[in-house]
C-alpha cells in the first residue's frame, strides 16, 4: 500500500499534537543504527495512519520531520546504490542516488533515519492494521496496550 502524502501546512495546535504524541512514544535512542523501522518512509506511512485515524488530520513527510528537528532527535541520512541482481536501491555508503519528493529534497539523501526505536513504530504501525486470528496473543496485547495508550494521549491533549 502506497501513501500519497500531501504536502500540507499544519496549523498550530496540529503541530502541538504532532510533537506532544512524538515526546510520548519515541524514544530517542542514541547509537545511529539504520533500521527500515526508524527510516522516514515508514514512520511517515505509520504517523500519517495513526493521525488519521486517531486525530483526523494527515501528515507529510515533510511534517514529521520538521516535529523532529524541533525536538532535536537526531536526523542522519544515507545515499542509495543501486542494485542490479534484485532491481532496486539499498542504503550505500558509497551509492550517489538521491531522492527528490516529500521530506527528501532538502536533505539531499536517498534514506533519512530518526535516530528512534523501530519497535515503537512497529507497534503503531499494528495499530493502525486488522490482526490475523492466528496472531500470537504477546502481540496482540502488545497491540492492545499500545491502542489504550493512544486513546489515554488523546484524553490529555
Amino acid at each position: 500500500m502506497k501513501n500519497n502524502f500531501k504536502q500540507n501546512e499544519l496549523t498550530k495546535t496540529q503541530k502541538e499534537i504532532l510533537e506532544a504524541f512524538i515526546k510520548k512514544f519515541f524514544t530517542k535512542r542514541g547509537n545511529k543504527r539504520k533500521n527500515s523501522g526508524n527510516e522516514i518512509e515508514y514512520i511517515g506511512t505509520t504517523l500519517d495512519r495513526v493521525f488519521i485515524k486517531n486525530f483526523g488530520f494527515n501528515l507529510s513527510r515533510q511534517n514529521i520531520l520538521e516535529a523532529f528537528e524541533n525536538l532535536q532527535y537526531e536526523i542522519f541520512t544515507k545515499n542509495g546504490e543501486w542494485n542490479p541482481e534484485t532491481k532496486n536501491y539499498k542504503p550505500s555508503i558509497k551509492g550517489n542516488s538521491i531522492r527528490k519528493g516529500d521530506g527528501y529534497s532538502g536533505q539531499n539523501a536517498s534514506y533519512i533515519y530518526i535516530d528512534v526505536k523501530p519497535l515503537i513504530v512497529r507497534q503503531l504501525m499494528l495499530v493502525t492494521l486488522t490482526l490475523k486470528p492466528n496472531t500470537k496473543k504477546e502481540k496482540i496485547l502488545a497491540t492492545k496496550d499500545m491502542k489504550d495508550q493512544i486513546e489515554l494521549f488523546k484524553k490529555n491533549c
